[in-house]
């Protein structure tokens, strides 16, 4: 199929226009060519028989004011701005950003002192913010993050475990910066470390889901019953996360004690998909239906 005319005329237009640049280019090296003689002019030629007897300082130069050559040139290693204290109407307050840090802060006492945190758990997730970050310096939801998961972990060291959902909610950080938090603790954790073999305790997952739900201390009894006998009678329990298997027993028990309660009201108080609960809750009926368990 052969080309319009129309679809020539902007190839030629270009190419006409790129031909009248480069004659333009050419005589403007010619008429360069022909000034550079006159242009040419050695330091020695200006300022042959000059005494540089008539210097001015401008600036920070001195120059010669007989053949024009610039003799000296001070250079000034002072702050290239001025701070005039409270009346300067360009600067809110004292730009100067050249000293160092007066402290660095290489602990998490200030962070942690306001979320009403023992002492204890401080230290202990101190020390492993020491050693995760060697050291750095880590600012904003990095930080917070690193905290997050120090404090987390230092709870179950202490006996004391803590679900991610309820760190999250004291330390007001969003769901990712507490899995970045997470994962940066677990990388940079030596390989011999406790910490990694330390394990959340699912029944204290399932008397802090209980009280969601105001459950009486009889209530979470059985509930905790339940679990002890659906414990090591499924590979997918435990596989799971101890939040998801905990929240799914809880679950369980509400359907089967008063299946009026809708799973939009469970999967607000308990926080956790309605994929993830459906999963849990399918296989622990299974379980109990292959057992024949009593609730």
């Amino acid at each position: 199929m052969s080309r319009s005319k129309t679809d020539l005329k902007p190839k030629i237009y270009i190419k006409e226009k790129m031909a009248d640049i480069e004659f333009e280019l050419r005589k403007l090296n010619e008429l360069i060519e022909e000034q550079e003689p006159c242009l040419k002019t050695t330091e020695d030629d200006m300022t042959s028989g000059c005494q540089h007897e008539n210097l001015e300082t401008q600036g920070s130069s001195k120059i010669c004011m007989d053949c024009g050559t610039i003799l000296m040139k001070d250079f000034s290693y002072e702050k290239e701005w001025r701070y005039y204290g409270v009346h300067d109407t360009k600067h809110a307050n004292d730009p100067n950003r050249c000293n160092f840090r007066k402290h660095v802060c290489r602990n998490i006492d200030k962070d942690v002192e306001k979320l009403g945190i023992n002492a204890k758990i401080r230290n202990t997730a101190n020390d492993i913010y020491k050693e995760v970050t060697q050291n750095k310096i880590y600012r904003g939801n990095t930080r917070k993050g690193i905290i997050f998961a120090c404090v987390y972990h230092a709870y179950k060291i202490n006996s004391l475990p803590h679900s991610c959902e309820q760190l999250i909610t004291i330390f007001e950080i969003n769901q990712k910066t507490a899995l970045k938090g997470l994962k940066f603790v677990n990388l940079n954790l030596p390989i011999h470390s406790n910490i990694r073999n330390e394990t959340i305790d699912i029944p204290h997952l399932i008397k802090e889901t209980m009280q969601n739900f105001s459950a009486t201390p009889v209530q979470v009894g059985q509930v905790l019953e339940l679990y002890r006998q659906l414990e090591n009678r499924s590979s997918l329990l435990n596989r799971s996360r101890p939040q998801s298997v905990a929240c799914g027993v809880v679950k369980y028990f509400i359907l089967q004690k008063n299946p009026d309660f809708s799973n939009e009201y469970i999967r607000q108080k308990i926080k956790l998909s309605e994929l993830t609960l459906s999963r849990i809750v399918k296989e622990i009926s299974n379980i109990v239906a292959k057992n024949n368990i009593l609730i």
